[in-house]
Formats: structure tokens, sequence, C-alpha cells
């Protein structure tokens, strides 16, 4: 007689809904964003703008003006994880100690730390995607969906408003780096002017170099970033924009400032078969790994997008 564990999970498994939410909707980008969530394939956002006009006082009733509806689809993408350790194959290494007594092991030592790095890895290729997803990309982890850049650049050739500033095209270097936001910033279309959400996304680098040019310049009386919070408002403008570092345009000189809730993210975490599992496979003699979501992005307006025509 032996024990059967098939029937057994992992202390992982107790909490996948909460880990995979954690995988998909926490990061840079999404904590700002609006999240769409219950998408299976394909949803319009439905759009309502309003055409007012003010007549001069009289009598009757004369109506004038109009509701415009209108719709963009936000389509996402089928994603999974898939990996599989084998126990056995750590016998002859430190973390073999770890293994239980005997030659059958059903787990895999420092679980919570393997599955917690998961997460990580997975909130850091989603904010990339969501930024830089192409579906003709020949990197694998990007062609899982089309990102912002791609629906950004596709709504400027279909002359749908997308503003490319030219001031703020080329290189970006100290000492045109605040040349180069203010062009953006000088660009923010009137009718969300006052937007209290407004964001200026931007790489690592380009941050860094802004924050330096502003120190360079003996700008100390602005209130500049604090250590570790690559956030900041952008100071001596009129416009209350933040200025936002994200990794997803990391390897890129692309900028895009927008209101944060004009930039959406769909997902599909409503559904309670999403999840990230690893359990030991009997079968198979090893423990697995499994996560298993859906993704996508859409602009809702993409006339209200300043966008300074880089994608790489």
């Amino acid at each position: 007689m032996s024990f059967n564990v098939s029937g057994l999970s992992t202390y992982t498994d107790e909490v996948s809904g909460e880990l995979i939410a954690k995988a998909v909707l926490v990061g840079n980008t999404v904590d700002r964003v609006s999240i769409q969530p219950g998408i299976k394939g394909s949803q319009t956002l439905n759009l309502l703008d309003n055409t007012l006009v003010l007549q001069a006082a009289a009598c009757g009733f004369n109506t004038s003006g109009s509701v415009n509806l209108t719709q963009r689809t936000l389509t996402v993408s089928g994603i999974k994880v898939n990996e599989t350790l084998c126990p056995a194959d750590l016998d002859n290494y430190f973390l073999g100690q770890k293994l239980r007594p005997g030659s059958i092991n059903d787990n895999v030592p420092e679980e919570e730390k393997i599955v917690d790095k998961y997460v990580k890895e997975i909130q850091s290729a989603n904010e990339a995607l969501i930024w830089r997803g192409n579906t003709s990309s020949t990197n694998p982890n990007l062609a899982r969906a089309t990102g912002l850049l791609q629906i950004v650049s596709a709504s400027y050739a279909a002359s749908e408003g997308v503003l490319v500033p030219n001031a703020s095209t080329g290189s970006i270097t100290l000492s045109n780096v605040d040349d180069k936001v203010e062009a953006m910033v000088d660009n923010i279309p009137t009718a969300i002017m006052e937007q209290e959400d407004l964001t200026l996304f931007v790489p690592y680098s380009v941050f860094n170099l802004y924050v330096q040019k502003l120190r360079n310049d003996n700008l100390f009386h602005y209130p500049t970033a604090t250590a570790g919070e690559f956030e900041m408002m952008i100071p001596g403008v009129a416009a209350k924009v933040q200025l936002v570092a994200t990794a997803g345009l990391n390897s890129t000189s692309a900028m895009v400032l927008s209101s944060a809730k004009n930039l959406f993210v769909g997902t599909d975490l409503l559904d309670e078969t999403d999840n990230l599992r690893m359990w030991y496979s009997e079968d198979n003699d090893e423990v697995r790994f499994r996560a298993n979501y859906k993704l996508g992005t859409q602009v809702a307006y993409p006339d209200f997008v300043v966008w300074n025509g880089t994608i790489s």
C-alpha cells in the first residue's frame, strides 16, 4: 500500500486567484489606467460625447446639438505560462538537502519563493506587453497582444488626431530632455487640460535624465521625485501633469501623455477558471506550474493622446 497524493494540492493553490490577480493587475501602469475586466475575446468601449449649441433666448423650442455615440473595440489575447520542475534534478545540489527524505518528492524546496518569483516575472512581462506588445514581434513575450504604442501609432496613421509634436522627436539627452518634456505638455489638447489624471509615461532613462536636468540647473525649489519612487509632478507648467517612469517603455525613447483613464487594459480575471497553480503531477512525477489569463489594451479617445512619434 502507498500514499496517493494526486488528490492533494500544494499550499500555493489555496491562494491561486489572489496570486494571478497580483500578477496581472498590479504594476506601474495598471495601477493608473482604466481596467476593463471580464473580457473573453472582444468588448466595445462605448463612448459618448455631446455637441452643445447655445441659443438666444426666445419663445419656442428649437432643438440644436447632438449626442454622439461611438465605439472602440478592446480585444484580449489568451496567455499562458507552463513550466515543469523535476525535484530529482536537485538531488546532487544544495537544494537537494531540503527535499523530503526518500526518492519520491511531491514538492520542490522554496516553493513559495519560486511562486513569488513567477508572479514578479509575469508582472514584468505584462508591463512590457501593455506598452510594446506587437503581434508581429519576433520576441515571443511581446507577440502575445497589441500594446498601447501600436494602437497610438495606428491611430495617428488613420488621422484620428494623435498629436506628434515635432519638437519632441529625435534622441533625448541631458541637454534637451526638459525641452522634450515641455513640448509634450505644450501639445496637450485644451479639452483635457484640466483633467486631474494627466500623465506623461516615459522610460526610466528619460525620467532619470529629467531629474538630473533639474538638479544640474539648480532648480531645487521644485519638488522632485522621492528616492525610489519614479514619479513626480512636472514643475513650472500650468497643467497638472505627473511624470511617471514605466518599465514597459524601457529600451525605447517613447513618451505618451494622456489622461490615465483614457488608456484601457482589458482582462478576464472575473472568471473563476483564471488562476495560478503549482501542483504535483503523479502521472508525470514532476511539479508543474501553470498560469492562465487574458490581456489586451485600447485607447478610448486617440485625439486626447500626445505622442512623440517613437516606438523603439
